[in-house]
């Protein structure tokens, strides 16, 4: 007699003897999924405690005059630890971008460091309203071009303060846009000094 062909192995039972539930049809992906995590930008924007910097040239900016769309910044959580300091976010609270529980990298990050603990920040997509050159006049940035920036742990309160000051002036901070003059601050402690950037001049656009 003919065997049946090979089903391959049964799928196992639930604890209460029925047999294990199909799961549910996926959903398609969105535009919003898409564009979760990671920004269009042409060149990527520093700040030092000397001024603002574009990609890996060493020019320096005091400012710089730009646009923001605020339904395009990205929030987001971040975690610092370990020596050399390692860096992780989550975009969504759940799963870092590697696509790690949330949860356990925290875990793991205060195995490394007690003290570690996760901060607020924000991916955030500046349009330069100005072309942007180096000391010999080449183009570092053309009128137009995203400078993309992510706030540091430390740049928190001066953007948060920029948001309230829009969101008092009566901007949407979720659709709205502004026009804005980017600047810096130096900053210092014992352990070093660095930059964080400042928002002068704001023009609500929408």
């Amino acid at each position: 007699m003919p065997h049946p062909p090979d089903q391959g192995p049964t799928p196992p039972a639930l604890p209460n003897g029925h047999d294990r539930p199909s799961l549910p049809p996926a959903m398609p992906l969105t535009v919003d999924d898409m564009l979760m995590g990671g920004l269009a930008i042409d060149a990527w924007l520093k700040v030092s405690r000397f001024g603002m910097t574009i990609g890996d040239d060493a020019t320096i900016f005091d400012s710089i005059p730009v646009e923001l769309h605020f339904a395009e910044v990205q929030y987001c959580f971040g975690v610092r630890y370990g020596n050399p300091a390692i860096y992780s976010r989550s975009y969504d609270h759940v799963t870092d971008t590697r696509g790690r529980y949330w949860h356990e990298v925290l875990r793991l990050a205060r195995e490394v460091d007690p003290e570690a603990a996760e901060f607020p920040t924000a991916d955030v997509p500046f349009v330069s309203c100005r072309a942007l050159r180096d000391r010999r006049g080449d183009l570092l940035a053309d009128e137009g071009d995203v400078l993309g920036h992510s706030i540091s742990i430390t740049g928190w309160k001066f953007f948060q303060r920029f948001l309230r000051t829009a969101q008092r002036s009566g901007i949407d901070i979720h659709v709205g846009a502004v026009r804005l003059d980017l600047g810096f601050e130096a900053q210092s402690n014992q352990k070093g000094d660095w930059g964080v950037l400042t928002f002068s001049n704001i023009q609500r656009l929408k």
